[in-house]
């Protein structure tokens, strides 16, 4: 797949995400990169492992871990190729108060969890 990389954006909600390590916010941001315009994300464990220079049991744990925390969901999977799509709506505006940026809480990646999965039922 042909792009041109300039630099990675990282949203400040996804900077400070103290539940995130940096190889799960640099991964969480790939996959962002390519679904955020509607197309398929298939990076083998192999790819995440050169990406963040880990080995390809370190990649499937990382990613494991993104869907267990609700950033990531598999979309499919055909034996070979496991598609991924963000659950995190990067474009949405940082909650604030008082000045003070807040993560986002569980209750928040829980409740865009579930809109992803009915807009998926659903197409």
């Amino acid at each position: 797949m042909e792009r041109i990389v300039k630099g990675i954006f990282i949203p400040m909600e996804i900077w400070q995400a103290t539940d995130l390590s940096w190889s799960e916010k640099i991964l969480l941001m790939e996959i962002d990169s390519f679904t955020t315009n509607g197309r398929d994300c298939f990076f083998s464990n192999d790819y995440i492992a050169e990406l963040l220079n880990v080995k390809p049991n370190t990649a499937s744990v990382i990613v494991s871990s993104l869907i267990k925390k609700g950033y990531v969901k598999m979309t499919r999977f055909d034996g070979r190729h496991r598609y991924l799509e963000t659950c995190v709506d990067i474009n949405q505006p940082l909650k604030k108060i008082k000045g003070r940026v807040l993560e986002k809480s569980k209750a928040d990646f829980e409740k865009n969890q579930r809109q992803t999965l009915k807009k998926i039922k659903h197409t």
